[in-house]
């Protein structure tokens, strides 16, 4: 049989993976050949096909490429119950194993995640089984599936994903501290720090609000939705009545602080700019109006542009600092390809109400990825003071 032959079969059995391997020059042709065509035969054309070159590892491959099983016993045992042929799989079966025994206690409560021989045979039966929510909706490969989180007590499933984003949000914050606290330095009056819900609040004051407290700054948190201003630019921050009167009456040094999943915007000449969230300026409105000729406005977001960014969807140029009474408007996140957060968990809500694959006790399954946004916050917000104390503790 000629070569071209060979590897036109392997091409169609086993795409460029396995075209490429047979081509090797270590590659007996002859006995692969007698391999392939018997692979032809048991094996269908279909998913579990495609997935069994794709899964299967060198070492084996090579193996049975130059030296056949004698019988076709065990490629068929694999076909019948949609097994790949993965290292502890292979290893039980030639053991001796009874893996419909195992898979029939894994399902019934016995999974466990943590051994190799149960994520290979779940990882065979949800990815190769047409029909399972699996298949339907994921393209794992095995690495990707080992690191799928397994279920918690408190029933918050954080994956390595979420993991990166409350990396990089806390770094985000530590930065923001650093603002503060330079900027309560400079001050002989404690700051009042204003965290916009729900960001500003949820993921990057609460988690600094013990240090910031220690500084000595005062802390409350309001309410300012970024969309209200999308349709009334000159809309007021409405405030809640202690914030309000301390305003009015004390006239505190402020920091206003809040993040956006969009925290880059382009002008006319798609040069990129800074972007602040909308609300900002519902803040800038009521502070105009409730002491006029007050407040001087300064801005600080990482890698800002100082001179000129967007605020609700319109360049915005700082003016020139005169007054005594400052406040200062912080944006905390910064863009992915930036190594920042993109505003990952910006309206939490979205993130909990989708559901996402987890390790239980029965295997792999979806699940809610948290059972109130209240628990979700609660256990970033953990993670975050942890990986906080990193940055600014070392």
């Amino acid at each position: 049989m000629s070569k071209t032959a060979i590897r036109d079969l392997a091409k169609r059995l086993g795409g460029g993976r396995l075209d490429n391997f047979v081509g090797r020059k270590d590659i007996d042709l002859e006995k692969a050949w007698d391999f392939l065509q018997r692979m032809d035969v048991i094996l269908p054309p279909g998913t579990y096909r495609f997935q069994f070159f794709k899964e299967i590892d060198e070492k084996t491959l090579q193996n049975w490429l130059n030296n056949p099983p004698v019988n076709n016993n065990l490629l068929e045992t694999l076909y019948k119950h949609r097994w790949l042929p993965s290292p502890k799989i292979l290893n039980a079966l030639q053991q001796g194993e009874n893996l419909e025994d195992i898979t029939t206690l894994m399902h019934g409560g016995y999974f466990d995640s943590k051994n190799e021989l149960h994520l290979e045979l779940e990882y065979s039966l949800s990815s190769v089984d047409p029909d399972t929510f699996f298949m339907r909706r994921y393209s794992f490969s095995f690495e990707e599936f080992r690191r799928i989180p397994t279920l918690p007590v408190h029933g918050v499933c954080l994956n390595t994903r979420d993991n990166e984003h409350i990396d990089t949000c806390a770094r985000e914050a530590a930065e923001v501290f650093k603002v503060i606290r330079e900027r309560q330095d400079e001050e002989t009056r404690p700051l009042l720090v204003i965290g916009n819900k729900r960001y500003g609040k949820n993921f990057v004051i609460e988690p600094l609000e013990e240090r910031l407290r220690r500084l000595g700054c005062q802390i409350v948190y309001e309410y300012v939705r970024s969309t209200d201003l999308d349709y009334d630019e000159h809309r007021e921050a409405e405030l809640s009545v202690d914030t309000q009167t301390r305003i009015a009456t004390e006239k505190p040094p402020l920091v206003v602080v809040d993040g956006t999943s969009q925290p880059k915007e382009y002008d006319d000449q798609r040069i990129k700019l800074t972007r602040f969230p909308a609300a900002m300026k519902g803040y800038m409105n009521y502070l105009q109006n409730i002491v006029p000729r007050g407040y001087d406005f300064s801005f600080w977001a990482p890698q800002i542009n100082p001179y000129r960014f967007y605020l609700n969807h319109k360049i915005y140029r700082p003016k020139p600092a005169r007054r005594k009474l400052k406040a200062l408007f912080i944006s905390s996140t910064t863009i992915e390809e930036e190594g920042g957060s993109n505003g990952f968990f910006d309206d939490a809500e979205f993130h909990i109400n989708g559901n996402r694959p987890v390790f239980t006790t029965t295997g792999v399954d979806l699940r809610k990825m948290a059972p109130s946004e209240k628990d979700f916050v609660a256990v970033v917000q953990e993670k975050m003071k942890e990986k906080i104390s990193e940055y600014l503790d070392r």
